[in-house]
Formats: structure tokens, sequence, C-alpha cells
């Protein structure tokens, strides 16, 4: 019904046209002619018909296209039964019916009542209405049904292609290889392009199986048909070379990432916390890598260019050859490490060594009393000695050796390294050996009451003498040192070591001052006479030495004792101690540090 309400004034129109382009009257046709009488009374009618008369041959054939397309229309309907045919049909009725309006609009402006412009203007409208009406309401099921299958079926062959050509792109991109590779080095990056590809391959599958199970019986063939055309419009917007074009940017950046994180600043700090010279490594310092070409990479420094030359290669050449480089890259590193913790390893060994050495020192010093313990701390710990050709083992000398081992393993000298360790560890030994023998052995034969003691050779007889008074006085012992042998005698015997021996120090404190003291203040002006400028005095300031050396009686000794020697000029001490300044000042052309040496040699001596 609406297809025959749609070609009415199609019909009449063409027909019209018709007979006004063959020239002929239609006044004497039946009800043509009545017709025509009554058209021409009408105002709009007799405008279009200017219009037509204007151009008589071009709105003929665009009436002629009008009825054709509404002809075809109804055998799509009909006859053919297709429902795309008939669709189509129906749209080049609609345009042409919008060509017609196009014509006639000249009658606008032709002075006819508002009114039948609009009637005139609203048929076509209403034709183009009933067609498309007749196309719609028209029962499609068995065609539908057919269409709904072929819709379908081009779906899957779509959702198919793309995740064929997406599977094609993704292996060009990063092979499953090079994501395996690829997962210990950058596993967020990885991960990511995993679930990328994994999305995009669930919505091709997702296509196929809505596809597969389109057979809802709830559905009319209409709404099936509509769901299909979905699918299949969702099947073609899968796009696999944009969705596999933004995995790669994604996958390249993240890798990119990991790379200026890892390779950027390459260091490697020891369990000192210092960062190794990795400049100084010949074996390490660059790495060669085929699969990206050029020169071989320099590592470490200001040259180091790692980070850079692999980001290029990933910009230029793709994952997949990088990927190869980036393990040769980590192996070069790990073999690198192993070296580094081997040698470390090595050096740490004998430098833990020396300090658990250190560490039994200062045990053994610490069962030790009064001087004894003082003067074998001044020696061992601290490296002060009375005569400077007295050679102790001491701390301060393994930690030099120690700081010698470690800068020379952080700049890749790994034999001077280990040398210098060794030397921090015999060292740090011998001072050990020498406090087991003071802390041990001398006095367990304190504790027995007497006896002879083989000294050792890492002891030396030299240091065993100059420790006569401190254990002396400590102890209340006789103490001699005959040949390699120390004899211990209690307080009452007499050995045969130490019958000619000088008094004990106790017998010669004067004004009161302890012998050891007045030692150790001069010792203090031995090292400021070698730390000063001046050609004639050494000045001391009482306020840098311990609390128990700024005593009256000891500077008093001092200035008696040094007033005494040929090249000391005089001697002033301060009045009120502290603070003030010990001075000895000595003669012209003399060496200040060479008479506070020969006072300190001296005074031991003598006591």
């Amino acid at each position: 019904m609406c297809w025959v309400v749609a070609g009415l004034p199609i019909l009449a129109s063409f027909i019209q046209a018709a007979i006004a382009l063959g020239g002929a009257s239609g006044d004497g046709l039946p009800v043509i002619g009545g017709l025509k009488r009554l058209f021409q009374s009408v105002t709009v009618f007799d405008a279009a018909g200017t219009v037509f008369r204007a151009s008589s041959t071009v709105v003929l054939v665009l009436f002629l296209l009008v009825t054709l397309a509404w002809l075809a229309q109804g055998a799509g309907l009909f006859v053919l039964r297709h429902r795309v045919f008939t669709l189509g049909a129906t749209g080049f009725v609609t345009l042409f019916l919008v060509l017609f309006e196009l014509v006639y609009l000249p009658i606008l402006s032709a002075g006819v009542p508002a009114g039948q412009v609009a009637g005139f203007l609203l048929v076509p409208i209403i034709a183009s209405g009933a067609s498309w009406a007749a196309a719609l309401v028209y029962p499609w099921d068995i065609t539908l049904d057919e269409e709904t299958g072929e819709t379908l079926s081009d779906a899957r062959t779509d959702a198919q292609e793309a995740l064929q050509k997406f599977d094609d792109r993704v292996e060009i991109i990063a092979s499953e290889t090079t994501r395996q590779s690829l997962q210990s080095f950058a596993p967020e990056a990885v991960e990511r392009f995993e679930h990328g590809v994994a999305s995009f391959r669930d919505d091709c599958q997702s296509v196929i199986d809505r596809a597969d199970e389109l057979t809802d019986s709830s559905m009319t063939s209409r709404e099936r048909n509509e769901v299909a055309s979905q699918i299949r419009a969702d099947a073609a917007g899968l796009a696999p070379d944009d969705r596999a074009d933004r995995l790669q940017k994604e996958l390249e950046q993240g890798v990119t990432d990991q790379v200026r994180g890892t390779f950027g600043d390459l260091h490697y700090v020891s369990r000192y916390d210092t960062a190794y010279e990795i400049r100084n490594l010949r074996a390490y310092h660059e790495v060669d890598l085929p699969t990206i070409g050029g020169p071989a990479i320099q590592l470490g420094g200001t040259r180091h260019e790692l980070d850079d030359r692999l980001v290029e290669a990933i910009n230029d050449e793709g994952l997949n050859s990088v990927t190869t480089a980036i393990e040769r890259v980590e192996s070069h590193l790990a073999e690198m490490e192993t070296m580094l913790e081997e040698h470390e390893s090595a050096v740490a060994t004998a430098l833990d060594e020396a300090d658990s050495a250190l560490m039994v020192t200062q045990d053994h010093l610490d069962t030790l009393d009064g001087a004894a313990r003082d003067r074998l701390t001044e020696f061992l710990l601290e490296g002060r000695t009375p005569d400077a050709t007295l050679e102790v083992p001491n701390k301060p000398t393994v930690t030099g050796h120690a700081a010698d081992a470690k800068a020379a393993l952080h700049e890749g000298r790994f034999d001077a390294a280990r040398r210098a360790a060794e030397q921090a560890r015999t060292e740090a030994q011998s001072v050990q050996a020498i406090a087991e023998f003071f802390a041990e052995s001398v006095v367990a034969t304190m504790d027995y009451g007497s006896g002879s003691i083989p000294i050792p050779e890492a002891v030396g007889v030299d240091l065993a003498a100059q420790l006569r008074v401190p254990f002396e006085r400590t102890y209340d012992v006789e103490y001699a040192v005959a040949g390699t042998t120390l004899d211990i005698a209690s307080d009452g015997e007499t050995t045969e070591g130490n019958r000619d021996r000088t008094p004990r120090g106790s017998d010669l404190v004067t004004n009161g001052a302890d012998p050891d003291d007045v030692l150790y203040v001069l010792r203090e002006l031995q090292s400021a006479a070698a730390a000063s400028s001046t050609n004639d005095t050494v000045e001391l300031q009482t306020e840098t030495l311990p609390e128990k050396f700024v005593d009256e009686g000891i500077l008093t000794e001092i200035q008696t004792f040094a007033e005494r020697q040929s090249d000391v000029v005089s001697v002033t001490v301060p009045e009120d101690p502290p603070p003030g300044f010990l001075s000895v000042k000595v003669t012209d052309g003399v060496s200040p540090k060479r008479v506070m040496d020969a006072l300190q040699n001296q005074y031991s001596n003598d006591r």
C-alpha cells in the first residue's frame, strides 16, 4: 500500500511530463484532460509548468529516473524479495525526489501562495516517506535470514583475517623468543605487551563466538539481522595494524625506559661503599655487540654510551635485534661482577683478618694494668714510640695498608690491592702476637712468681727492653732482658740478667714526676718540633695534653733536665697551667727537631 501511495504522484508527474514534452494535448483525453484543466487552475501548478517548460528535457529525464527507481523498488519487494536491492532502489527514489525538489525551487519566488508552495513541495516528501515505509515494514524474514547468514560469515572472515594479520605483525615486532628473552630484563613492559596481544585476540575470538552463537529463537529475523550487522561492524573495527602499532610503541618505550634505568648510570659499589673505576678494567671497559653493528661500546666514565647505543638500535632496528645485544651486555656485566667479587672477596678476607687481629689485640691490652697497658697501647695502637729507630708493628700502619688496598681495589689494580691487604694482615697479626706475648706469657710468668721467657722474633729484644719500667712499676717485679730471653723475678728476688741493672724507674722519680709521664711530654715535644717551622724554638700548648700530664712536677722536671743539655738555651713553663705554652729555645743553627730527639733519647737512657 505504501509503495502504491508513493507511486501515484510519481506516475502522474511522469505521464503529464511525457505528454507535454511530446507536444500532445491532453485536453481531450478522459480523466487526464480534466485533471490537466484542474491543475492549470491552481497557481502553484501553473508556476510549476513554467519551470518545466524552461527545462523540459532535464525534468522529464528526472521524472523517468524517479519512476524507474520506484519500479525497481517494486521489483525488489514483490518479485525478487531482496531486501538490500529494495533498500538501494528506495535510496535512489529518495535521491531523485530530492533533485525534483531542487529543480522546482524557483516557484518560491514566483509569487505563489505559501500554502500552495508548501503543499506542492510536500508531495515528494510524502512519496519518499511512503517509499521508505514500504521497504521497512515489508516482512523480510526469509531474505533477512539469508542476509544475516552472509553478514555473520563475513564477520567471521574479517575477524580471522584480522587475527592472522595481527599475529604476523606481532611476530615481526617482537617474536615469542624475543619476548621470552626480554621477560627477565623488562618484565613489566613485556607483561603489558602480552596483555595487549591477548586482549586483541580475545576481541577477535569474541566476534567469532558471537557470530556462532547468534541463534536466539526469541529474536525476530530483523533483530537478528541488526545484531549481525553490529557484529560485522565490530569485526570491521578491529584494526589489527593500529593495535599492533600501538603495542609496538608501548613495548619499545618500556624497554627503552628499562635500558635507561639499568645501563644509563653504570657503576658497581663494593662492600666498602665505594664505586669501582670501570674505565680501568681493561678486559671489561667496553663490549662488542655485533647484532646492532658499530664500534665497541664504551662502559663507565665520561665516555659511557651503552644506553644511548641500545636506544638508538631500538629505534632503528627493532627489538628482535636489540634483545640479543641486551643478553650479551647482561652476560658481559655478570662476568665483570663475578670478577670484581672474586678480587674484592680476596682483599676483604685479608682485611677482615687484620681487623680481627686488632680486636684481639685490644682484648689482650684490656687485660693489662696501669703503665704497662698504657705504654703498649701507645706502641701498638697509637704508633707512638720513644725512639724513632724503634720500629714496632702498629695499628696506624695496618690502617694505612688497608686504605691502600681499598684504593687499589676500586681503581682496578687488583695485584697491588692484594699485596697491600696481605701487608695489613701481616702487620696486624704481628701486633696481635706482641700483645699476646705480654698479656699472656709475661703476665702468666709474673703470676707464677718468676721465670725466663724466650723473646719471640715478632716482639724483638729492643721492644721488650723498652717495657721494663712500665711492667716493673705496674706489677712490682724485676724485669730484665738477657740476650733473647726475658727474665722475670718477683719483688725481692734477683735474676742473673738483672743483677747489675740500674734501679727501677720508681727510684728515679724526681720532683714528684713519673719518668714515664715525663717521656710522654718529651715525645709530644718531638712531634711539635717535627711540625714546627721555626728555627730556634719549640712550643707545646699544654691544653692539648691529657690532663694527667699537665702537672707542675712534670713540667719542672723537663725544665730542669733540658736546661742541663748543651744545645738548649732556655726552657719556659707556664706559671699556672693550663692553658699555656711549654717552650724550649735551642742554640742558633741547631735543628730543634734534632735537639728534641736527643732530649727524649737521653732521658730514656738516664732513667
